[in-house]
C-alpha cells in the first residue's frame, strides 16, 4: 500500500558508495538481493522437501504393514501433465529473458505460456491429491497427500510469481536493463520442476510396480 501511494521509478543510474565507486542499481543485475534471499530460502526449503521425500521412502521400505490396503492408482497422464507443464515453465521464462534482452513488451508472450504451465501442473497435483486413498487409513496415503499438497502449494506460488511478472511487464517497470525479476522466478520454477519430477515418479512408479 505504501509503494502505492507514495512510490516512485527508481532512479537506475549507478550509485556511488564513496572513493569514487559506483555499483549499479539492484534492478539491473541478473543477481539482485531477492535473488540470493529465493537461493538461501530454497536451500531450506528443500532440506524440508528432503527429509519429506526421505520419510517416504523410510516407511516404503521398513513399516510394517506394507504394502497398503488401498494403493495409489497411477495415472500415467497425470503425471506426464504435471511434468511436462513444470518443463513447460522453465523454457518460458528463460524465453521471455531472451526476449527482454530486445524489447521488455515480447516478453509478455513467453511468461503468459510459464504461467498456463505453472498452473497445469498444479492442476496435476490437485487431481492427485483428491484420488490419494484417505490419509487415515495408512501413512503411505498420508505422505502422499502432503507431497502433493507441497507441489500444489509451489506450483501455484510460481503461477502468482509470473502473473506478478506479466504485470510488471505491461505496466512498463521492466525492460532490457531492468531485470531483476526474471531471475528470481527462474530460480523458482526449476525447483518446482524438480520437484515435480520426484515427487510424480515417487507417487506413480510405486503403484505402477505393485
Amino acid at each position: 500500500i505504501w509503494v502505492w501511494r507514495l512510490g516512485q521509478r527508481a532512479d537506475l543510474a549507478a550509485l556511488p558508495v564513496g572513493h569514487g565507486l559506483s555499483l549499479p542499481n539492484a534492478a539491473c543485475v541478473d543477481r539482485a538481493p531477492g535473488w540470493w534471499g529465493s537461493a538461501f530460502l530454497l536451500v531450506a526449503d528443500a532440506t524440508f522437501f528432503g527429509s519429506l521425500l526421505f520419510g517416504f521412502a523410510f516407511l516404503w521400505t521398513i513399516a510394517p504393514g506394507w504394502p497398503p490396503p488401498a494403493w495409489f492408482p497411477p495415472s500415467p497422464v497425470e503425471a506426464g501433465l504435471g511434468i511436462a507443464g513444470a518443463l513447460a515453465s522453465v523454457v518460458s521464462i528463460r524465453a521471455a529473458i531472451r526476449a527482454n534482452a530486445q524489447s521488455s513488451s515480447s516478453a509478455v508472450r513467453p511468461l503468459i505460456a510459464a504461467l498456463v504451465g505453472s498452473l497445469v501442473t498444479a492442476g496435476a497435483f490437485a487431481a492427485m491429491m483428491l484420488r490419494t486413498p484417505a490419509p487415515r487409513g495408512h501413512a503411505y496415503d498420508a505422505t502422499l497427500l502432503v507431497l502433493g499438497g507441497y507441489g500444489l502449494f509451489h506450483a501455484l506460488l510460481v503461477a502468482l510469481m509470473t502473473a506478478f511478472l506479466i504485470a510488471r511487464v505491461r505496466h512498463g517497470f521492466t525492460s532490457p536493463s531492468r531485470r531483476a525479476e526474471f531471475p528470481i522466478v527462474v530460480l523458482w520454477a526449476d525447483y518446482l520442476a524438480l520437484v515435480t519430477t520426484l515427487i510424480l515418479a515417487a507417487a506413480h512408479l510405486p503403484g505402477t510396480i505393485a
